[in-house]
């Protein structure tokens, strides 16, 4: 008691960043019960990865690349070199499609890999090279911040998933879009930079870009129990999006707007108004084949 008495404010600061630390990293919150760390596909508790893409749409040689780039970056280890004799490739113009392929595939099969940013390769001559330089963006190159961050993020989906309890889907989805247009933005400033096509940024910082925006919703999505995708495009640009169902339809589905847009404005959620998203072009159309998006009307745009 005499510390208290004398050293008020020191005990006043120590209260509060008690109360924060319990509320952001230990307070204790009920795990994704989908997530098994003894699956192969295991990259953190957030999001358990079925490793759809990886299962179904790749050949043995890009599955190889596959797990090789998941282990970089996993380590942390963003710069190698692959050599096109070692995955089935006849010359680098052939592994460097695979490359392409395995980049966008793990994208979508790890929303949850926050610090998994981009990719990019090069090499001295095409014709006469028998390996590629391959590097690796990474959002951030901290270990500790990581797992940092994905102790707040979980308590964060945590209160999405209590808050949502009780909701039909249709109201489900309308939450997650409202809570990413009120708890972020679109950093125009800075929107080539790596950090922002991590959920990290999303949920710790309030702002990113399509992709930062795409995982995050897809990491929710499965938390409070919505069957989603993450998919990506071209709209005017590059894109990243999701696919939800509701009612046993499939939707289009960008949370991207919700940050861009304002109550009333044109793009404002309209019910999952599907003629939206009339000029949105998938990159992998073959990965999503079993997967029928409902083209007409709206859905229930009272909500």
């Amino acid at each position: 008691m005499r510390f208290i008495k004398k050293h008020k404010i020191i005990t006043i600061v120590l209260i509060f960043l008690s109360v924060y630390i319990y509320m952001n990293f230990t307070r204790i919150v009920e795990p994704n019960p989908l997530v098994d760390k003894g699956s192969e596909h295991y990259v953190n508790d957030l999001y358990a990865s079925d490793g759809r893409i990886y299962s179904d749409y790749l050949d043995e040689h890009e599955k190889k690349i596959y797990k090789m780039l998941l282990n970089h970056t996993k380590k942390y280890d963003n710069r190698f070199k692959l050599y096109y004799k070692d995955y089935g490739c006849t010359d680098l113009d052939d592994l460097q499609q695979k490359l392409y392929n395995v980049y966008y595939a793990i994208l979508i099969d790890h929303p949850e890999l926050m610090n998994y940013a981009g990719i990019t390769w090069y090499c001295e001559s095409f014709e006469t090279s028998e390996y590629m330089n391959v590097g690796l963006y990474l959002a951030f190159s901290n270990k500790y911040k990581e797992y940092i961050g994905q102790l707040s993020i979980q308590r964060i989906i945590y209160d999405i998933k209590l808050a949502t309890t009780g909701m039909s889907d249709q109201e489900k989805v309308k939450y997650v879009y409202d809570w990413m247009g009120k708890h972020a933005r679109y950093d125009y400033p800075f929107m080539t930079f790596s950090k922002n096509q991590s959920i990290y940024n999303v949920f710790m910082k309030g702002n990113a870009v399509c992709a930062g925006f795409a995982k995050a919703s897809q990491v929710i999505f499965q938390n409070i129990g919505i069957e989603s995708y993450t998919i990506t495009g071209n709209t005017s640009g590059p894109h990243m999006w999701n696919i939800v169902k509701v009612d046993g339809k499939y939707y289009y589905y960008d949370s991207t707007v919700a940050v861009c847009r304002k109550e009333g404005s044109k793009g404002f959620y309209d019910g999952l108004n599907q003629s939206f998203f009339d000029s949105y072009q998938p990159d992998h159309a073959s990965w999503y084949s079993g997967i029928d998006i409902e083209k007409t009307g709206r859905l229930n745009k009272k909500l």
